[in-house]
């Protein structure tokens, strides 16, 4: 078993905003057409994930992906993360146009 030091270094962003998309879109295919990438890719990156996590996040069937419960609690923190990135990213740009008004 990983240590969680090792776990956390080993999830990227990308990783995150994957999980989101599928949850949100309900499918590996629609969410890999909706951000560009080769479904394979995504699929992989997510069985990547749930192998260093130990656990599965995704149920997949001929319909579509479904969160099993562990992750439907890892989206609510993915979701939070992602939130707060956007936050801490408008944040500094309003104070690099802050700082160019002052110049």
């Amino acid at each position: 078993m990983r240590s969680s030091a090792a776990l956390l270094a080993s999830i990227e962003l990308r990783h995150l905003r994957y999980v989101e998309a599928a949850a949100r879109h309900g499918s590996f295919r629609k969410a890999a057409e909706a951000l560009s990438l080769q479904q394979s890719n995504l699929s992989r990156r997510i069985r990547e994930l749930e192998e260093r996590l130990g656990s599965r996040l995704f149920e997949r069937s001929s319909a579509g992906v479904q969160l099993t419960p562990v992750g439907q609690e890892f989206l609510s923190g993915v979701r939070r993360i992602l939130q707060e990135l956007a936050n801490i990213v408008e944040a500094a740009r309003a104070r690099c146009r802050l700082d160019s008004q002052s110049n």
